[in-house]
């Protein structure tokens, strides 16, 4: 689709007051003009009536059209209409911005309330939904927005213009690199789901795994030998004839258990009857034994009951006394608070007879005045309110006399009221006299108790004192030590026990145990013997586990080896294959562009790749540019745009007077220049 605008009108929009025309050529039109005489006003124009937008994608600017001073001209219809060409069809589109005031009840003027939107496409009118799918069905906003300026798609973050970009290029996948060649294809099987650089990472991680494993090897390999150095004796050992050794000992340590065996059984049964006359004598002593210690517990048990029975009663006594101290003590104390209550009611008492007193003395005041006051006539109150002129005489004597009855009559109503009033005041100091009269009883009655109270206290607490400080009370201890019955048993229970320490244990062994022990001599020997063997023999054993161990670290080490080949291999390949990627991918890429190059990836120190989009012309980044390959750079990538996208739409060239030669374009193309016009000058080339 190829969009040219032939024509754009603004009717109050931004700093244009009333209607300005401008017309373009269909390939390259230059307009001239100082600074803020409204070159970006065109490009603003446009955009706004498409997309509701200006040049920097903001919807809120300053469309109205403002005075002299500053000021929004009110009531204005802000209004623009593009006229183009689409695929050589002519079309426009109009879009009026009304401001909307209405007159609220009750208020004299209009007030502003709000803005309407109106569109218009070729004289039809559109909703806006219907219209914004009408603009989006020639080109999209964002297409739009990076094919009709320079800087957009620069501005754009580096992951939006690596996937724009990508997109333009299709799929460059390691699959795609790798196909029809073997070594890449056989390593996209072992990678499996995994990309190239995670798949890289934990080749790394692996590598460095196995040559660490690789490094302690050799240290675990040397340890192993300065054992077997350790271990190995001094003179050659015949480690078969060790183990013959052992077996002849083994065999003449069991003969000579069966000899202890049989000398033991042979003399078993005298012994066994001299023991049980020895157990029978030791066990009628024993019996004594106890038959004592019984007696003796009973005498204790006896002395614990008569302490216990006389500390659980002093106990008690003293619990009693504490109860009764504390119950006189609880009653002198609420003696002393009726006592505290009753002289704080007298004073409150007290307090209202007195302001009943002063009551009842401006009570007088006002009897009296009331009593005293006469009705005394001015002249004032005998002339007519209305006309302002005196009474007749008649009417005065009469007015008079009605006036005086009123008066008399008002007079006996409020003395009457102040009598029920002296009545109610009276009867209130009355009951408050009587009331005084009551406390001040009761506050002698409570303080005529209080040392009768007290009296009580005293005397509680006194038997207190005496119960909570006992005369001692003998220990269990100290009354044993007096009695003498337990005192001569503990003598015959010394006796016995001394009689049972003295018998014998045991059955007199006899020759028995003379021909055992020399048996037991003979094979503690023979077991020093064979424990000498049994040690040289685990030594050739520990020697021989060594070894066997150097042969399995030594085989472990041949594996590790074979096994770090294959991943380096791995790894190499996988790096060959990325490198050939990164290096299609940007292939395709730049070869969209005749101007500009592309860096698809950021080589890192440590080997790492870091996916950017950096734009750069002849090696120099795109921010080192200056203002004139910045420009061309923008054209070169609109340029690519447009043949990959299908679409071309005019483009607004701003500071186009910093450039000499501009990239060709397909795209109609609109330079903006600075130059010393005070009104602009639009000349078509």
């Amino acid at each position: 689709m190829e969009i040219t605008l032939t024509k754009l009108t603004m009717r109050n929009f931004k700093g244009v007051k009333g209607e300005r025309v401008v017309e373009f050529s269909p390939t390259v039109t230059k307009v001239y003009g100082a600074n803020r005489t409204g070159k970006t006003t065109i490009a603003d124009a446009f955009r706004w009536c498409l997309f509701g937008k200006n040049t920097e994608g903001k919807a809120d600017f300053g469309i109205k059209t403002k005075d002299n001073n500053g000021n929004v001209i009110p009531e204005l219809e802000h209004e623009v209409s593009v006229y183009m060409l689409v695929d050589g069809q002519p079309t426009k589109i109009t879009r009026t911005y009304t401001e909307k005031w209405t007159k609220p009840r009750g208020v004299a003027e209009k007030v502003l309330t709000g803005h309407t939107t109106t569109y218009m496409v070729n004289g039809q009118m559109y909703t806006q939904r219907d219209f914004n799918e009408y603009i989006n069905s020639l080109c999209s906003e964002s297409l739009f927005m990076a094919i009709t300026s320079p800087t957009y798609f620069v501005s754009l973050k580096a992951e939006q213009q690596r996937s724009i970009l990508t997109q333009m290029v299709g799929d460059v996948s390691p699959a795609s690199v790798a196909q029809g060649k073997r070594e890449f294809e056989a390593l996209l099987q072992i990678m499996g789901e995994q990309d190239i650089e995670k798949f890289r990472q934990h080749l790394s991680y692996q590598m460095k795994e196995i040559k660490a494993e690789l490094e302690r090897i050799p240290v675990r390999i040397s340890e192993q030998q300065n054992d077997i150095a350790g271990l190995t004796p001094a003179q050659p050992v015949d480690w078969k004839k060790v183990e013959g050794d052992i077996k002849a000992t083994e065999a003449a340590l069991t003969r000579i258990a069966d000899a202890i065996a049989e000398t033991i059984a042979d003399h078993s049964k005298a012994q066994e009857a001299q023991l049980a006359q020895q157990q029978a004598a030791r066990q009628q002593v024993r019996e004594q034994i106890a038959s004592v210690q019984d007696k003796m517990n009973e005498i204790t048990s006896k002395h614990t009951q008569a302490y216990t029975a006389e500390t659980s009663n002093a106990r008690q006594q003293a619990q009693t006394a504490l109860d009764e101290m504390r119950r006189a003590e609880k009653a002198l104390e609420a003696a002393k608070y009726d006592v505290k209550t009753a002289a704080n009611k007298i004073a409150d008492t007290e307090k209202w007879l007195e302001r009943m007193g002063n009551s009842i003395a401006e009570f007088k005041a006002r009897w009296q005045q009331v009593s005293d006051s006469t009705l005394v006539f001015t002249q004032e109150m005998f002339i007519c309110p209305t006309c302002g002129r005196p009474f007749d005489e008649e009417n005065v004597d009469a007015t008079k006399a009605q006036m005086q009855a009123n008066f008399n009559a008002e007079k006996a109503r409020k003395l009457d009221n102040m009598e029920e009033e002296a009545k109610g005041l009276e009867e209130e100091k009355n009951r408050l006299t009587t009331l005084l009269t009551k406390l001040q009883q009761e506050k002698e009655e409570a303080s005529g108790k209080i040392a009768q109270l007290t009296a009580s206290y005293e005397v509680a607490q006194q038997a207190y004192n005496k119960a909570a400080a006992p005369t001692a009370i003998m220990q269990p201890a100290e009354r044993i030590a007096q009695d003498s019955e337990y005192s001569e048993l503990g003598k015959q229970l010394a006796s016995l026990q001394a009689k049972l320490a003295t018998m014998p244990l045991q059955a007199d062994a006899g020759d028995t145990q003379a021909a055992v022990q020399g048996l037991q001599q003979d094979q503690r020997q023979l077991q020093v013997k064979l424990n000498e063997l049994n040690a040289m023999l685990h030594i050739g054993t520990l020697i021989e586990s060594k070894r066997k161990r150097i042969a399995e670290l030594e085989q472990h080490e041949q594996q590790l080896n074979a096994q770090l080949t294959q991943l380096e291999g791995q790894d190499y390949a996988a790096e060959s294959l990325l490198q050939c990627t990164i290096e299609e991918l940007e292939r395709k890429v730049n070869a969209l562009f005749s101007f500009v190059t592309f860096t698809m990836f950021d080589h890192k120190i440590n080997g790492a790749l870091k996916p950017i989009c950096e734009c750069t012309v002849n090696g120099v980044p795109y921010s080192d540019l200056n203002n004139a390959d910045r420009i061309n750079a923008g054209i070169d990538i609109i340029n690519a745009m447009c043949q990959y996208k299908g679409v071309y739409a005019p483009c607004f060239i701003d500071n186009a007077e910093s450039i000499n030669n501009v990239l060709p374009m397909q795209s109609q193309r609109i330079d903006l220049i600075v130059s010393n016009d005070n009104e602009l000058q639009v000349i078509p080339q």
